[in-house]
């Protein structure tokens, strides 16, 4: 199946092919949600940036979106983990909290997947492939962008189930053939059509993220305590892994957290109510430069709390 669509003369992928077009084997699950909330790995040369169209014109995709996106895939995760689900089932469930509508321009991904991924000189690609187990010299080998990936059928609904009558690309490439491989250059998309409207200014820095002790002193008493939120934090588990902005080990200080992800996921989960992360928010000294994040969040998603 190839991936590659046309939205207004410009070739794009729906973000839900993405993890398809590696593979899996990155840019997949928490990693991708992480990087269009624009809190992924430190040292990333550009960031990925998704979009959607409003009546017509091209539109940033809410970076509240994504944290939301985070907390449900982790919460799917865990689901099918607990009932022993096969893996295939969990990456139909983990694309379909991905959004229907959304996709990226390609010029814009190949860039961000040579240079984050495929850069020798990059060195967050390299811890990257250290902390999943990948061996350097087998990097090239099992990297690329797939345009034309195998895809069951299932999958393939899913993936353009938000483009119905968006006319693919005529590429001449053979099925699952790689299109952008580890090997090849690193070469700059093109000048990028004009957004018409945006929801996220592109570059806008976020508020600096929270140390491990500065997240279990603010959020202790929330359905945990202090200590009992050093532990919690301190594991491996999927909805952990999903609120990370950093991760360099297991100790207090390297790892840095995005806590209105933190605090999405106890919304979801019944844990507390919104008004209770709110109020945090606006008392802690280390989460009330995220305080207008937490409340965008409430407002798009909990309304009534």
């Amino acid at each position: 199946m190839n991936v590659v669509i046309q939205i207004q003369g410009r070739a794009a992928v729906p973000v839900r092919a993405i993890p398809l077009m590696t593979n899996w084997i990155v840019m997949a699950g928490s990693e991708l949600v992480g990087i269009f909330s624009r809190n992924g790995k430190a040292g990333e040369v550009q960031r990925l940036t998704a979009y959607h169209l409003v009546d017509g014109v091209v539109t940033l995709i809410n970076v509240n979106f994504w944290v939301d996106a985070g907390v449900a895939l982790a919460s799917v995760t865990e689901t099918m983990k607990a009932k022993n689900r096969p893996y295939r089932e969990w990456q139909l469930r983990a694309l379909q909290e991905l959004p229907d509508v959304g996709f990226v321009w390609l010029d814009e991904l190949e860039f961000y997947f040579a240079q984050q991924y495929c850069d020798a000189d990059n060195d967050s690609a390299a811890e990257y492939f250290q902390i999943v187990g990948i061996e350097e010299n087998l990097v090239p080998a099992m990297l690329g962008l797939h345009f034309s990936p195998l895809i069951p059928t299932e999958f393939e609904v899913a993936v353009m189930q938000g483009f119905p009558e968006v006319a693919h690309r005529g590429l001449t490439a053979a099925p699952n053939s790689t299109e952008v491989e580890c090997t090849a250059p690193a070469l700059r998309p093109a000048t990028p059509a004009p957004v018409v409207a945006a929801l996220v200014e592109p570059d806008k820095a976020g508020p600096v993220p929270v140390t491990t002790r500065a997240m279990a002193d603010s959020f202790a008493g929330l359905h945990w305590n202090g200590e009992q939120w050093i532990k919690k934090l301190g594991n491996n588990s999927v909805w952990v892994d999903a609120c990370k902005v950093l991760n360099r080990g297991r100790g207090e200080g390297m790892r840095l957290w995005n806590p209105v992800r933190i605090g999405a996921y106890l919304v979801r989960m019944g844990h507390v109510k919104a008004n209770s992360v709110r109020a945090r928010f606006q008392t802690q000294t280390a989460l009330i430069p995220w305080l207008d994040d937490w409340k965008t969040y409430e407002a798009d998603n909990h309304p009534t709390d």
